[in-house]
């Protein structure tokens, strides 16, 4: 049993995938409620509502965005997971990854830039409002470039 074959097993009784097959070439987008497993070629966007798996034969050319994301195969564009992202060590990722979780396996290709998102903080004006304390908080400070010196006065 291949890595793949667990993967998709592990998706619980009765799961559906939507499977790209070895040798199998798709262009467009792939959305919906199921699993993505790609084993063969996909040219543009992979975001479904849940997982996305990349085969160790399989390539993505494009953005992939989904719950949990993990990538065996080739990937160039950018990937975001929203719980979850493993890069194994047989992958090749050319592009930004994003997620509040990540595992980059040993022997992983990976080149891009690598941000761990997590929740989005509250912004300042809606905290203030929320609290009583924080009203009363002193404002923030914020770094604006020093003023261009002015005439001298008279007489210095």
């Amino acid at each position: 049993m291949t890595s793949l074959q667990r993967d998709a097993e592990s998706a619980g009784p009765g799961a559906r995938a939507t499977y790209i097959a070895p040798g199998a070439r798709f262009e467009g987008e792939i959305t919906g409620g199921t699993d993505v497993v790609v084993e063969g070629e996909v040219k543009g966007r992979v975001a479904p509502d849940s997982d996305v798996v990349v085969g160790e034969k399989g390539m993505v050319n494009g953005e992939i965005s989904a719950r949990t994301v993990r990538i065996h195969g080739r990937v160039i564009g950018n990937v975001r997971g929203r719980e979850r992202l493993e890069l194994m060590g047989t992958c090749s990722v050319e592009g930004d990854v994003a997620a509040p979780r990540m595992a980059i396996a040993d022997g992983a290709f990976f080149k891009g830039n690598v941000e761990m998102v997590g929740a989005i903080p509250e912004p300042v004006a809606a905290a203030a409002s929320a609290s009583p304390a924080a009203a009363k908080a002193p404002p923030l400070v914020q770094n604006k470039p020093p003023a261009a010196p002015g005439p001298k006065p008279a007489g210095s």
